[in-house]
């Protein structure tokens, strides 16, 4: 068992706790949105002081596991100043331990491509994606299933099939196309795509993307391409929706929707600049920047 589950379960609880506060706030529901709050932030200490630890002989951290560690930071319970050592921690697991493969199970699979991406380790999260050697999700492909099987195995090694071969929820990694590579993502404070969020985070290997996304406002259309530096996205926005597009305060110097500087593009239309975003509603937009 590559994770402990009581490292797994309270990680897990802490997510739970996060949706309560959210069911609070949503009801106005001050005294419970306090008594969840102190609850996360009392899990979160805990969990820290008995599952963060160091990895001998460098300067990294993680939880134990793969899995915990992908769990932790997907749920934001690492401690602000470890967060760098922690994703170095993930990586080094990866690459020096793990020699380039995955050691996740259903609970970390959903979310390590995405992890690994959101911290700047997007080919990492690639490599291990597209290795054919066991164990990859490509190694399952390449075996001749059309169903996902539940259980990781040398397949060639086996005498017959065993456990399920028809596990859908372990195709759960495939968020990754759509939140990582299309850059297309529903907001935690919106949901339902009222609000979606816009940011490709890809490797260096790949530099285009189409993706489609259906909504219940209709559906988000993301294509883009990334030429030396200068990111190329044509993006459909639904009817009664906004988009709000990630970009550093120095990809905001170059932005430009189609075809105009935001200076420009203002005088016709509406939209919103925050000091990590820019919003705008439904339409269809050629939007381009110098990507950092």
């Amino acid at each position: 068992m590559e994770c402990e589950p009581i490292i797994s379960a309270n990680a897990y609880f802490y997510d739970v706790l996060g949706i309560m506060e959210t069911f609070a706030q949503m009801n106005n529901d001050d005294d419970y949105e306090t008594k969840m709050k102190f609850e996360k932030e009392a899990l979160k200490t805990a969990f820290n002081n008995e599952f963060l630890v160091e990895i001998s002989n460098t300067k990294h951290k993680w939880y134990q596991s793969q899995t915990a560690t992908v769990q932790a930071l997907q749920f934001g319970m690492v401690p602000e100043n470890d967060i760098e050592n922690v994703v170095n921690g993930l990586a080094h697991d990866i690459v020096e331990v793990k020699d380039g493969h995955h050691s996740t199970g259903i609970h970390g699979n959903r979310y390590i491509y995405t992890v690994l991406s959101k911290y700047g380790k997007a080919d990492l999260a690639y490599q291990i994606l597209t290795t054919p050697e066991f164990p990859s999700q490509t190694y399952v492909m390449n075996s001749g299933f059309t169903t996902w099987p539940e259980r990781q195995f040398e397949w060639e090694k086996m005498e017959g099939p065993t456990n399920s071969l028809n596990h859908p929820m372990h195709s759960g990694f495939a968020a990754y196309f759509y939140e990582s590579l299309g850059g297309v993502k529903s907001s935690g404070f919106s949901p339902g795509y009222k609000i979606f969020v816009v940011n490709p985070e890809f490797p260096s290997a790949i530099s285009t993307t189409e993706v489609d996304v259906p909504t219940p406002y209709g559906a988000i259309r993301n294509e883009w391409n990334y030429n030396n530096g200068k990111l190329s996205m044509n993006l459909k926005v639904p009817f009664n929706t906004e988009a709000k597009v990630i970009v550093t305060q120095s990809e905001l110097e170059s932005f430009k929707i189609n075809g105009k500087s935001l200076e420009e593009f203002k005088e016709q239309h509406s939209f919103k600049i925050t000091e990590d975003a820019v919003i705008v509603g439904s339409g269809d937009y050629q939007i381009t920047y110098l990507k950092n």
